[in-house]
């Protein structure tokens, strides 16, 4: 079956909600004995380095980090630390090992580089004060403290300079009480978890949006669709703005509804609409949430690329689209599809994970939960290789980042 190593993500955020960067795991789906394990551990960290030499120096606009978990004891590999690109990436290390003169000297090195350090939760946050004062980053993994066990560690990393990190913060209440601690970044999917399960009413900017998808999921005339973008022209303004970025590539600048109708056609006009209810909303919406669906959505439709017709590939990107609308509108995802009208293969995958699309919009959720058994599951039923899985999922997170201009 050749190599079954996937690439996870989880993003880093920052106190605005914005993505600082991401940490990218690299997991075997094949269950591995427990000797084995730092082995392999360390062979994805050099597979991974290797893989972001051979990206394009701009897959990620400049201040966007990488991070990649790394054995301590290889700070001390000059082999290793050869491969290592300077700038924007973090080593995340974890395990133990003697805090030598060369341990250290090896931290300054890669300061020197532009590359930075985090300390992991893993018995490292413990060590003496000259190992702490060389690292960027402390991560600090909050389910494994109570309340005043994590303030004690908060104070004793507050006299460095490193910014303190949350890690496995999965529910907004996780967020606030880590934002309220003093925390500086914050490593979960929190953000893209729903935190209600009634109805809420949408604002009228969010209803228009939801006229507007319906008007051109059926074809509507420009004109008719016009009309709904006349009563918000910040509307207008924000979608205009998107379809004239370069990530788009047009070869000329979009002025109007029916001039993007003519040139980018319905189902084009309909994907960025879609992608309006993620930035035309609440003002609470996290700037992450918007590069995370847009992430999601060019994944899986560049999956789709060798396996469905064109038409099918436009609707694997209305289903990462749509996949996250129930988080914005705060009401249940089954409310968000019966108010649109989407057709049954679009539904099936969105609220089943059934027909066409829903093993693609799977997958999806199984990278981003660094799920490696069910990535490689997924995989094998849509006869994709890793190779397929692992560049579609760099090329996605590039083309989000350069839609966002790097902002979100």
């Amino acid at each position: 079956m050749g190599n079954q190593t996937y690439i996870g993500r989880q993003p880093v955020l920052d106190r605005e909600r914005k993505i600082l960067g991401y940490e990218l795991f690299y997991r075997s789906g094949v269950q591995a004995a427990a000797a084995k394990v730092q082995d392999d551990l360390n062979a994805s960290a050099q597979i991974l380095v290797s893989l972001l030499n051979n990206l394009d120096s701009g897959w990620l606009p400049e201040g966007k980090l990488v991070f990649i978990n790394v054995d301590i004891s290889m700070l001390l590999d000059p082999d290793f630390l050869a491969l290592l690109p300077d700038g924007r990436v973090v080593l995340d290390l974890y395990g133990k090992a003697a805090i030598t003169p060369e341990l250290l000297a090896a931290c300054d090195g890669l300061r020197a580089r532009q590359i930075g350090v985090a300390l992991d939760d893993g018995g490292l946050l413990q060590e003496d004060d000259a190992l702490l004062g060389k690292a960027d980053f402390f991560k600090v993994d909050v389910n494994e403290y109570d309340a005043t066990q994590l303030f004690e560690v908060l104070g004793r990393l507050e006299k460095f300079p490193a910014r303190r990190v949350a890690k496995k913060v999965e529910a907004g209440t996780d967020f606030k009480f880590c934002h309220d601690a003093g925390f500086d970044c914050f490593q979960g999917y929190y953000f893209a978890r729903p935190e209600t399960v009634s109805e809420k009413a949408i604002n009228p900017g969010q209803m228009n949006l939801t006229e507007l998808l319906n008007l051109i999921g059926r074809n509507a005339e420009a004109a008719e669709i016009e009309a709904v973008f006349k009563r918000d022209p910040v509307l207008m303004v924000k979608l205009l703005g998107y379809i004239n970025s370069p990530a788009m590539g047009l070869s000329r600048k979009v002025t109007a509804i029916p001039q993007a109708l003519a040139l980018v056609g319905y189902r084009q006009l309909y994907r960025w609409v879609a992608l309006l209810l993620y930035t035309a909303g609440s003002s609470v919406i996290p700037p992450a949430l918007t590069l995370t669906v847009l992430t999601r959505s060019r994944f899986i439709e560049l999956l789709g690329k060798t396996k469905l017709p064109k038409q099918e590939q436009d609707n694997l990107f209305i289903v990462g689209m749509l996949s996250m609308l129930g988080i914005i509108l705060e009401t249940p995802l089954e409310n968000v599809v019966e108010k649109l009208h989407v057709p049954e293969s679009i539904s099936q995958a969105l609220l089943k994970h059934e027909g066409v699309y829903g093993p693609y919009l799977e997958l999806a959720e199984a990278c981003e939960n660094c799920d490696a058994q069910r990535m490689t599951e997924l995989a094998v039923g849509l006869g994709l290789t890793a190779e397929d899985v692992n560049g579609a999922h760099l090329a996605a997170i590039s083309w989000a980042e350069a839609l966002s201009g790097g902002a979100a």
